[in-house]
């Protein structure tokens, strides 16, 4: 199988979406028989449209700036993969959302277990909290390090339905789960942010409105 080959650049993307009538105005169902169909062009104009907001779920995913370009391709490379099996039981952003998850768990482990094995060699002690935006304010500098300290259940829901304010029903698709069940994980998740959250900004209602906090 040929792989089309790309190289996602965020802010030539974020352009493309922006300005491009074609793009904006792209048939949803004839995308998809393109794309099933393997057709490059249709592949390249769904990477314009589609990739500023992969690169942004990637990067609240992953909790870092760093390599998120190369996780975008990644996410692109599985879905030409997968497009064959796509059945449109759900919108196709979503369908890429759920690849974007996924990606984002196997990169984030990956990553994660070669830091800790490094700063262990070192003698350090290993920091998941190091890769937090440093150009940010402080307020959300400190939101994103308590989100990178969450679990992934919890970290994934917080992203998309705290921050990215999706519905709940799109999020439970991308994560093959029942909406009660993405409710209850998402009213725990707010819960712990919210503990964390305390212990360095205190009962501030800016800070935890930012992350949707429904208490």
């Amino acid at each position: 199988m040929i792989v089309p080959v790309l190289r996602v650049n965020p802010a030539i993307a974020e352009s493309i979406h922006n300005s491009s009538p074609a793009v904006a105005g792209i048939d949803r169902q004839d995308l998809v028989h393109r794309l099933r169909a393997r057709d490059a062009a249709a592949f390249d104009q769904w990477v314009g449209e589609e990739s500023p907001g992969v690169h942004r779920l990637v990067s609240r995913l992953l909790g870092w700036h760093h390599d998120c370009e190369d996780v975008v391709q990644d996410v692109f490379v599985a879905a030409w993969k997968k497009i064959g099996k796509f059945r449109g039981d759900s919108e196709i952003r979503t369908w890429l959302y759920a690849i974007a998850i996924n990606q984002c768990r196997r990169h984030r482990r990956r990553y994660l277990q070669h830091k800790s094995r490094f700063q262990t060699l070192k003698g350090e002690t290993p920091d998941m909290q190091s890769d937090a935006n440093n150009d940010a304010t402080p307020d959300v500098r400190q939101i994103q390090t308590a989100i990178n300290g969450l679990s992934h259940r919890d970290r994934e829901v917080i992203v998309l339905c705290g921050i990215q304010q999706t519905p709940v029903e799109q999020v439970a698709s991308m994560l093959g789960l029942r909406k009660n069940i993405v409710e209850v994980r998402l009213h725990r998740a707010r819960q712990r942010l919210k503990q964390k959250l305390q212990q360095t900004t205190g009962d501030r209602p800016d800070v935890h409105a930012a992350i949707g906090d429904d208490s």
